[in-house]
This record gives C-alpha cells, sequence and structure tokens, in this order.
C-alpha cells in the first residue's frame, strides 16, 4: 500500500511548473513538465489549466486560453511538457464570450514552387481547384494565411 501511494505522490506531484508568467497586459503563460515519460501532453495540460483557472480566481478575474502547445512523453527517453498562454479577464468582458486556445503546430512545411518561364501567361485549367487545395493548406495549418494570400493573388493573377 505504501509503494502504491509513493508511486502515485510521485506521478502527480513530481511535476515541475513555471507558474504564471506575465508575457503582456493581462496575459500570462505557463509550462510544466510531467515527472516520467508515461504522461500525455493532455494530462499535463489538464494541470496547467486549473493552476491557470486558480491563478485568474486569485485575482478576481475569469480564465481566458489563447494558446497552447505540448509533447506528449516516451517512458525511457522524455517527458511530457506543455505550454498554455492565457489571460485573466473581468467578469463581462467580451473576449470571455468564445475560447480562442489555438494549438502551435509543430511542423512547418515550407513550399518552394516556381513558375516556369512558359507559365507566366498561361491560364489556370481549373482556378476553382487550385483555390480550393489552397485553402485547404490554410486550413490544415501548412500554410499561415499570408502564404494563402500571397499564393490568391498569383492564382487570380494567371
Amino acid at each position: 500500500m505504501k509503494k502504491i501511494l509513493l508511486l502515485t505522490l510521485l506521478a502527480c506531484g513530481g511535476c515541475a511548473s513555471s507558474g504564471p508568467v506575465s508575457i503582456g497586459q493581462d496575459t500570462f503563460m505557463i509550462t510544466k513538465q510531467s515527472s516520467t515519460g508515461f504522461h500525455s501532453a493532455g494530462s499535463v495540460k489538464a494541470d496547467i489549466y486549473r493552476e491557470a483557472t486558480a491563478f485568474c480566481r486569485g485575482q478576481g478575474k475569469q480564465f481566458q486560453p489563447v494558446i497552447e502547445s505540448g509533447t506528449d512523453g516516451v517512458p525511457g527517453r522524455s517527458f511530457a511538457n506543455a505550454e498554455v498562454q492565457f489571460r485573466c479577464l473581468s467578469a463581462g468582458d467580451y473576449e470571455l464570450s468564445r475560447p480562442t486556445a489555438q494549438p502551435v503546430a509543430n511542423v512547418r512545411v515550407q513550399s518552394d514552387v516556381r513558375l516556369q518561364d512558359g507559365d507566366a501567361g498561361k491560364p489556370s485549367d481549373d482556378l476553382y481547384t487550385e483555390l480550393t487545395k489552397l485553402k485547404a493548406l490554410l486550413d490544415s495549418g501548412i500554410i499561415t494565411a499570408d502564404e494563402f494570400d500571397a499564393r490568391k493573388k498569383l492564382i487570380l493573377a494567371k
């Protein structure tokens, strides 16, 4: 019984947290790492959400997630970790109407597509298909909104 209690305490209480760190007006960040490789990023984020909610309540405000990221642990290789950026907002603040937490991509694919000399004045065979594919890249996070706009202009200029 003592072994089970000790393992439970180590698994739950052995996580390293940065505690709330101010990163802007009413905006904070907490990072946390698990004590073993057997945790998921989701469980570490849940701990951060609880800590952030308590922190905001201590200021008489409400917790609002902004951005979150995390990596699952791999037993014997790495610990689970996560970061949550959040705001502590007053009741009635319009930003509380909808959570805005966005996952942060851990992989970014960069495309270096270049037009060949003869392609510049050639009209697209299917403009709709090209724009649909481009929008799918934006929605999946492979390209940014700025990259989307730039490529959309190129497609429409054909």
